[in-house]
Parts: C-alpha cells; structure tokens; sequence
C-alpha cells in the first residue's frame, strides 16, 4: 500500500486518491477540500419550475425557474437579459399570486450549448421583493427541506 502524505494528497483530484488510503487519511482529504467550498447563500434553494418573465428597460424575455429561495433564483432561458441591469421580473408559481421582484443578473452560464437553441442558466439576486412574497418564498424553502430531511430519518 502506498501512502502519501496529507499535503500531497490534498492537492489530488478526487479520482486520484485511491481505495488504497486509510479510512482516516480520505476524512481528512474530504474535510479539507470541502473546507474551501463553504457554502456562501444566505438561504437554501428549493428546486422548482415556474414560468418567469423578465422586464428590461426596452426588452422583455421569458424563462423558468430551475430553483427559487427569498434572495434569488436559477432562470433558464434561450435569451440572456443585460447583466447587472435592473429588471422587474414576474414569477408565476401555482397556487399564488405573480410573484413581482425587483433583480438584477448576476450571473449567466450556458446549460445547453447549440448553435440552433442554446439555452442559459441566469443567477438572478433579487434587490426589492414584497414582505407576502418573501413570507412565501422562505415558507417554501423550509418546508422542502423539513420533508427531505424527514425522509432521510
């Protein structure tokens, strides 16, 4: 068996480091790259898909939700709105009323890559959101994770 010292080791992607190393020393491995990727959300995300509609100062593009919390969404969508831009953006989800915010793009990357019908992944931060829609927002949050964390006891 061969061992590698945990600085070594550390620097390894995960593929490298084999079956062969202790139990203990692939801890220590994991704890330590994990400790670089801290999660920086202020909320957790739930994973929904309603329509979207985003209100640009001269543009109006549509999407869907990939995922929705009180601070922000994932939108998918085949036209990127301008980044850092003020929007008004319409979320339709079922059950409610239009979810109407105020947002701003603060990031794009493309899911689907195509010449014909490329599509996008907009990070929208919303930056004024009504005190019901935020009330609902985190409702709906929580009680995704209250069932997913039920269902795992």
């Amino acid at each position: 068996m061969v061992k590698y010292p945990l600085a070594h080791c550390a620097n390894l992607l995960p593929a490298q480091v084999t079956s062969t190393l202790n139990p203990a020393l692939k801890k220590k491995i994991r704890a330590r790259n994990m400790s670089a990727f801290r999660e920086r959300r202020r909320y957790s995300r739930a994973d929904v898909k309603w329509p979207v509609t985003f209100l640009a100062a001269k543009d109006k593009t549509g999407g869907e939700t990939e995922n929705v919390s009180p601070s922000g969404a994932l939108v998918s969508c085949k036209d990127v709105p301008p980044l850092k831009e003020n929007l008004r953006i319409v979320i339709k989800a079922p059950g409610h009323q239009p979810i109407n915010v105020s947002g701003k793009v603060v990031r794009s990357t493309t899911l689907t890559p195509s010449e014909d019908s490329p599509s996008y992944g907009v990070g929208i931060q919303f930056t004024q959101i009504s005190e019901n829609d935020l009330r609902f927002l985190r409702s709906l949050v929580q009680n995704r994770y209250v069932k997913i964390d039920r269902r795992r006891l």
